[in-house]
């Protein structure tokens, strides 16, 4: 049943882009003059295939530094497809999900509100690849610290991968990093949306409160005078 899933991923992953361009071109044709929600959508899109593509070719190059990891480490030992089309459709699987989710992120962080001003989506498709930023500056980071043993996985290594173990342990800290990396610059992109908002936010302008006229106290002195004689 998990091969049967496996083989449709790539169908999955495409019925997926065309659901969200489908809904997108429908809202543009609803609202041409403000096709609010087919922004969103393709933008959703644009992040997902963002995160397709950097998985794709991430993989490709760790599967280049250590096979073993993933035949043993990520189970494609059992995979009947060539070894390149596996990875690829490990990748795109691994990849989509992420990518949905720091699209939504954005797009939470810059939902509209009365008092903060929108960043245009061109601000929101530049900070999009902050997350891919962050995921390879921490797989570098990974990298040297799984290559250093600090977490003492050498004899687990040594027993998939053989002589190729500092391969095994490189890769397996590169892919660790990725994934840190990823969820710390969206969370940035994230912090960065929210300030960029407050800092365009109009001031709230408080009344100027009128001098008061020393003429009209004083006739409103002269009226309650009179008041009280009668």
């Amino acid at each position: 049943m998990l091969q049967a899933l496996g083989r449709t991923d790539g169908w999955r992953l495409l019925a997926g882009a065309l659901f969200f361009l489908a809904l997108g071109v429908h809202d543009w044709r609803r609202h041409p003059e403000d096709p609010r929600r087919a922004k969103e959508y393709l933008f959703l899109l644009y992040s997902m295939l963002l995160s397709v593509l950097y998985a794709v070719l991430h993989d490709h190059v760790t599967a280049t530094i250590s096979r073993e990891y993933f035949l043993y480490g990520k189970g494609l030992v059992d995979d009947p497809r060539p070894f390149r089309v596996a990875v690829t459709v490990l990748a795109a699987h691994a990849g989509y999900g992420p990518g949905l989710f720091a699209g939504a992120c954005l797009l939470l962080a810059n939902n509209p509100r009365p008092t903060r001003p929108q960043l245009p989506y061109r601000d929101l498709a530049r900070l999009a690849a902050l997350p891919l930023g962050g995921a390879v500056l921490a797989a570098a980071l990974g990298a040297a610290l799984f290559s250093r043993d600090v977490f003492h996985q050498r004899e687990l290594a040594r027993e998939l991968a053989g002589e190729r173990w500092s391969r095994f342990l490189a890769t397996w800290g590169i892919h660790y990093g990725t994934y840190s990396g990823a969820a710390l610059g969206t969370i940035a992109a994230v912090v960065i949306v929210l300030r960029a908002r407050r800092r365009k936010a109009a001031p709230v302008k408080v009344p100027e409160q009128q001098p008061l006229d020393v003429r009209d106290a004083r006739g409103g002195a002269e009226v309650a005078e009179a008041a009280q004689r009668d």
